[in-house]
């Protein structure tokens, strides 16, 4: 047995549900959202290349500066080696 039930309300072919369309809303404001965190992530991570890039030369300059004051404190340690303290020499004879 077969039961025909007719329907005033249909709806064409293809068109979306009204709780498809409200979901749709919903996903297009998340997207706009998504799209102006990307915006200022990048915005902030061209800043920050932007600052190592400055700061990358007084880096080099400050390594180059502490390898300097090493040799120097290995020269000042080597002569003080080589000719011992001063009281020691009054010692000997």
């Amino acid at each position: 047995m077969y039961m025909y039930v007719h329907c005033s309300h249909t709806l064409p072919e293809n068109s979306p549900t009204p709780q498809v369309s409200k979901e749709k809303e919903v996903a297009d404001g998340e997207e706009r959202k998504v799209a102006k965190i990307n915006e200022e992530v990048s915005k902030k991570q061209r800043d920050c290349e932007q600052d190592l890039a400055k700061a990358e030369p007084a880096l080099k300059a400050a390594a180059e500066a502490l390898n300097t004051l090493n040799k120097v404190y290995k020269i000042h340690t080597k002569c003080t080696l080589l000719n011992g303290p001063r009281s020691l020499g009054l010692l000997l004879p």
